[in-house]
């Protein structure tokens, strides 16, 4: 048998070089990769996003990375194939008119797209959700499908996730999570698994009062929640003198997340250019590969290490306490608000900072974190007793989403800093002190605003309250980088002109005559955007998305809400803080509009 193969193969060069030719190349990636298993994953910093440390690692394993790719091509080869050959193979040979593609054909593709990211996993979810948030990038039917994607899989094992977390506990109780530490997350131990599940149980139960019990899981982990201690001694340390009994939640990281992650933006760094051109099948222009990869690629690594997630929610439970609690604000009666509006003498500055200090309670929190308890794989806060915004009573959602407006205003314009994950289920409603309060959760993802882009988002407002679409869209348009410097936007401006005035109420005109809402305005952006060469920068897009999100929350419970309405005494504020003296006069006409606003809403 073996010896008739032999002649036949001898018979046909080619097929014998060939087939010689994969055999070794298979025994070569063979060999690389069973000598790169030698290297462990703590090659990979886990503190920072190293690009050539990740391609170091993983080009050492070529079969790993071979298989990801195939499986990648697998999934979104046969969605690509089929837009080419419907809107653009099958139309230029003239067999299909390219009119006739219709908006549900359109719609039927990008479902598939969504479909095909969501089972690659949560690397390729995150990407469909960054471009999401690009008007300029992605057609808007594919953006509607992309904002759809979520991010929640099936749980891991239970009996897992209490290995990881006692693991956890005793590296922190040692003092060594950050040295003893492999970099897949795992002890660095030949003995990996030594613990056994007494030990497990009893690691646990020296820092809970009972088991914890599985809540919710993601893409990148799953949430639990247990009741600390009021105290708890180990062996030669006191991870906290004195704890009070506190419910928490427990975020606990998959134990194959990182080395996940890591291969896929490494395939999505190599091969940058192939992924930049299946990108421009679905979009308008084609992403810069330094710019959209890079950028997504840092964000999704910074979410692998929850010790960043902490820092960010001390950061922000911080920042936000200082503007939503009631311990800053001045005490000021509704007498101060209407007398400093009435008085001709008082200045508009003064009303708006009358209108400032009026507002008294804690209207946001942040769960607090327990640092002692928080490394790499777990994140241990504050449980937030209530349910989603979305689900929250009538009257509620009319109290709170004015604070929700202004949470994410504040966040663009004062603090810097942009959640950058806005979604139903991370705005909860809870009671304090027998009053409904807003609860921001969930901050793996942070968007930074710099100085610059804040004071020029702020100038864009002041413009766009004085009616200036020449300035805003001929000069702000271009400072924000939506458009290119030198761009002609002669054709441009009664465009914008003509979407923009739909949604904004000039002095003296009627607040019911205008029933368009912002994601119907949104998305005549949207499609401007992707028209012509705008490049919108992501903490807007995020800005967009949150507020959409809470009108579309607040049109469930009151038809007649608007969205405007509710953004203008902050904006406003912040425009107003910003002009001199001698300046914000120029405005005050327009500003004095919101008296009638609120005349008319009543």
């Amino acid at each position: 048998m073996l010896s008739k193969l032999a002649a036949k193969t001898a018979r046909r060069p080619l097929t014998a070089l060939s087939a010689t030719t994969t055999l070794a190349a298979a025994s070569y990636a063979a060999y690389t990769e069973h000598n790169a298993s030698l290297i462990p994953l703590e090659s990979i910093p886990r503190s920072h996003y190293d690009p050539s440390a990740i391609q170091s690692y993983w080009s050492a394993r070529p079969l790993s990375a071979a298989s990801r790719v195939a499986h990648i091509a697998c999934e979104i080869g046969p969605v690509a194939f089929d837009y080419l050959c419907r809107f653009q193979l099958l139309p230029r040979l003239g067999l299909v008119d390219a009119a006739s593609n219709s908006e549900v054909e359109a719609r039927e593709l990008a479902i598939k797209l969504r479909g095909a990211l969501t089972e690659l996993g949560p690397t390729f979810i995150k990407v469909g959700q960054q471009l999401s948030i690009r008007p300029d990038l992605v057609s808007p039917t594919v953006l509607y499908e992309l904002q759809r994607l979520c991010d929640a899989v099936p749980p891991f094992e239970c009996g897992v996730a209490m290995r990881v977390l006692a693991e956890e506990l005793r590296l922190r109780a040692s003092g060594a999570a950050d040295t003893v530490r492999g970099g897949n997350g795992n002890i660095n131990d030949s003995n990996d698994n030594s613990l056994s599940q007494e030990e497990i149980d009893s690691t646990i139960l020296s820092v809970f009062q009972e088991m914890p019990r599985l809540v919710a899981s993601a893409s990148l982990g799953q949430v639990y929640k247990a009741k600390l201690l009021k105290s708890h001694p180990s062996n030669s340390n006191k991870i906290s003198e004195a704890i009070a009994s506190d419910e928490v939640a427990i975020k606990i990281q998959r134990p194959d997340i990182y080395e996940q992650v890591t291969l896929d933006l490494y395939l999505l760094q190599t091969h940058g250019k192939t992924v930049d051109r299946l990108c421009s099948i679905f979009t308008h222009q084609i992403p810069y590969h330094e710019k959209f990869i890079n950028g997504f690629a840092n964000g999704a690594y910074m979410e692998l290490n929850y010790e960043n997630e902490a820092w960010n929610q001390v950061y922000f439970r911080r920042e936000l306490g200082r503007r939503f609690n009631s311990s800053n604000n001045s005490s000021a009666s509704g007498n101060d608000y209407d007398t400093a509006y009435n008085d001709n003498n008082t200045s508009f500055l003064n009303w708006f900072r009358a209108w400032d200090t009026s507002r008294q309670g804690d209207r946001v929190i942040v769960p607090k974190v327990y640092t002692q308890f928080t490394t790499e794989r777990i994140l241990v806060t504050e449980w937030i007793h209530g349910k989603p915004l979305a689900q929250s009573s009538k009257e509620q959602i009319r109290q709170l989403i004015p604070v929700g407006v202004e949470l994410f205003l504040c966040q663009l314009l004062d603090i810097g800093k942009f959640h950058a994950d806005p979604h139903p289920g991370n705005l909860y409603v809870t009671i304090k002190e027998g009053k409904p309060t807003l609860a921001l959760l969930d901050f793996g993802l942070i968007a930074n605003v710099d100085s610059s882009a804040r004071t020029a988002m702020t100038n864009a407002i002041i413009n766009l309250l004085q009616g200036d679409y020449d300035t805003l869209i001929a000069h702000d348009a271009k400072h924000l980088g939506f458009l290119p410097p030198d761009m002609d936007v002669t054709e441009l401006k009664p465009i914008l002109k003509t979407i923009l005035k739909a949604g904004l109420v000039d002095s003296g005109s009627n607040l019911h005559d205008r029933r368009r809402n912002l994601m119907a305005i949104s998305k005549e952006l949207n499609q401007v955007f992707f028209e012509y060469p705008f490049s919108v920068p992501p903490f807007f897009a995020l800005v967009t998305r949150g507020l959409g999100l809470l009108e579309g929350i607040a049109l469930s419970g009151d038809p007649s809400f608007d969205i405007f309405k509710a953004s203008y005494p902050y904006a406003k504020k912040r425009a107003v803080e910003t002009l001199s003296v001698r300046d914000y006069g120029k405005i005050s006409r327009n500003l004095m509009s919101l008296r009638l606003f609120e005349s008319q809403a009543n």
